[in-house]
């Protein structure tokens, strides 16, 4: 993947962020002057609400600094794709924006998720960073999940059997009658 230099990266974001009014406020909250992108979403987020956007994991939210962190190109071409006039007509259209909020974890953010995705693999092929044949984030999430209850599964019983059995001491002493005694 083609790291962008910080300057290069910073003017064409800038000119991304001014094709549209919407992109120049908060998709959130309309805070102007956003400098937070969600990358996977394609919206233009003001700093709270890419704290919360990060709360939500990757896998929902991939949340990046306008002029902070590194891009590099599939993370632009997400941009050029998306905005927050898309995403808004996207989520009105579907029924996911309610007053003029998101539910991010509805099924129509995954399903507009997947459809920036591929405009973003269609427009920039070079730039697709999964092949085709991976499981979805999800699923292979799930199926960590249910490795790991396996393994925690195993290391139960390995404990249950590894575990020692109570065992019996006899102690024999002579008493003052010099007879023997045993206790167990």
């Amino acid at each position: 993947m083609n790291d962008i230099l910080a300057e290069e990266a910073t003017k064409q974001l800038s000119s991304l962020k001014a094709a549209s009014i919407l992109n120049n406020e908060c998709f959130d909250c309309t805070l102007k002057n956003p400098q937070w992108c969600s990358v996977n979403l394609g919206l233009y987020l003001c700093l709270d609400c890419a704290g919360k956007h990060r709360q939500y994991g990757v896998t929902i939210s991939f949340v990046r600094s306008l002029s902070l962190d590194s891009w590099n190109t599939k993370y632009i071409n997400s941009m050029a794709q998306g905005g927050n006039h898309k995403a808004k007509e996207f989520f009105t259209k579907h029924g996911a924006l309610k007053d003029n909020k998101v539910n991010y974890h509805d099924p129509v953010v995954l399903r507009y998720k997947a459809h920036l995705k591929a405009l973003v693999d269609k427009a920039h092929p070079d730039t697709t960073l999964v092949q085709k044949t991976s499981p979805p984030v999800d699923a292979l999430d799930q199926m960590l999940l249910q490795a790991k209850k396996e393994e925690n599964r195993e290391e139960k019983k390995e404990i249950q059997t590894v575990q020692p059995k109570a065992t019996t001491r006899t102690v024999t002493f002579n008493n003052k009658n010099n007879s023997k005694s045993s206790y167990y």
